[in-house]
């Protein structure tokens, strides 16, 4: 939606809360330059089940996207 997200809903630091993610977000890289991802991050948990940390994943999938509207434009017009 082109908002700033604050440091408390990056993906990473609410997977270290606890919480599973599974979004796609659009990041401006520079003014005019944008880069679409698919985000997952997920927390860490010990064996009793203690939060430790978190990881996660970034895939650019700006390419698919913009073939995925020229696909779907394509099928619009024939």
């Amino acid at each position: 939606d082109g908002k700033r997200l604050s440091s408390e809903e990056l993906p990473l630091q609410r997977a270290a809360r606890g919480e599973v993610v599974y979004e796609e977000v659009l990041v401006e890289i520079n003014p005019g330059v944008a880069v679409e991802f698919e985000v997952f991050a997920a927390p860490l948990r010990d064996g009793s089940r203690q939060l430790e940390g978190a990881v996660g994943a970034f895939v650019d999938i700006t390419s698919y996207k913009k073939q995925q509207l020229a696909l779907r434009d394509s099928e619009e017009r024939y």
